[in-house]
């Protein structure tokens, strides 16, 4: 039962991601654009400048992990896990939209507070973040409907 259950939820995660994907697929103009950004940003070298984001690559890296922890909020707080079947739907607590966004919510303030710290290489640190960032509020579609119980 144990591992029927952890399959279970390995599957909606999955399919979480795959919503998420077909959610950048259809705003594709904005995805375009932010993807069309970060390669420019991470193609552009100031000889001013030698590469002091090299130091901090992981930081930056690291930002891209929150879109995952959207998805892993999704799929733990599901509805299907903690309401009743269709006819008796009811609304999720509150809190689970708390716990949703969040990591959204910290995603979008620590992205500016990391391009003002890069003096210097701002705008290749927004090239570097930004995608990410789109990458976390479109996860947050996907994981909502799951939360609720309105999703496929």
């Amino acid at each position: 039962m144990r591992t029927e259950a952890i399959v279970d939820s390995f599957r909606v995660f999955l399919q979480l991601a795959m919503t998420t994907g077909e959610f950048l697929i259809h705003f594709w103009p904005v995805s375009a654009a932010l993807l069309v950004f970060g390669l420019a940003a991470l193609a552009w070298r100031d000889s001013r400048h030698p590469a002091p984001l090299r130091e901090h690559r992981g930081a930056l890296a690291s930002t891209y992990l929150i879109p995952l922890a959207v998805l892993l909020v999704g799929t733990l707080l599901r509805y299907e896990l903690h309401g009743p079947p269709h006819p008796h739907w009811r609304k999720p607590p509150e809190w689970y939209g708390y716990l949703l966004w969040t990591p959204p919510v910290f995603h979008l303030t620590l992205v500016p507070w990391l391009v003002v710290r890069f003096r210097g290489e701002r705008l290749r640190a927004a090239g570097i973040l930004l995608p990410g960032l789109w990458l976390s509020l479109c996860a947050v579609l996907p994981a909502g409907f799951a939360i609720a119980g309105v999703g496929p």
